[in-house]
């Protein structure tokens, strides 16, 4: 090629060693190597299908005000086996238990988790989160795991403030 020989920039487009280059990186080859890609459009980094709703009802169960009706209902520890539906009841306040209000009240601590508590994944649950609310989040599990109830992961949550909350 750098005897002066052209047959590779006729058949490539490529310049020759030691001619001056058309620019400094082109992530494009040229048309001549794959007609139709130079009008194709790169999505934007980042973009994906939304997520689908997590279903969370924002207002529904107050997460501090959660905590207070706990220790106001007496409660100073855990639960024995964290399984104890008056305290889940007295978490919800006027809210009835069922499937759906466990599954907000678990969303509530969630979103409270990340949005007031500015928790993360240098920031677990355990690390952050009161005693009470942990507690009530254990007997979530505790209600929902012998229903065979599925708890939703939060939409505001990487995969990894997702273990954080749980840890």
């Amino acid at each position: 090629m750098a005897n002066g020989s052209n047959l590779n920039r006729k058949n490539t487009g490529w310049n020759e060693v030691g001619d001056e280059p058309t620019s400094a990186v082109s992530a494009v080859p040229p048309a001549s190597l794959a007609p139709g890609l130079q009008t194709a459009q790169a999505e934007p980094v980042g973009t994906c299908e939304p997520k689908e709703s997590d279903g969370f009802i924002r207002g529904l169960v107050d997460p501090e005000a959660a905590i207070q009706r706990v220790i106001d209902a007496g409660y100073i520890a855990i639960p024995r086996g964290a399984t104890d539906d008056k305290l889940l009841q007295a978490a919800l306040g006027d809210v009835p238990l069922n499937d759906e209000s466990v599954k907000q009240l678990w969303l509530a601590f969630a979103y409270d988790f990340k949005e007031r508590l500015g928790g993360g994944t240098r920031k677990t649950g355990s690390d952050i989160m009161p005693a009470p609310a942990r507690w009530i989040l254990a007997c979530v599990c505790s209600y929902a795991n012998p229903r065979q109830l599925q708890i939703p992961t939060p939409n505001i949550f990487t995969v990894f403030e997702d273990v954080a909350f749980r840890s």
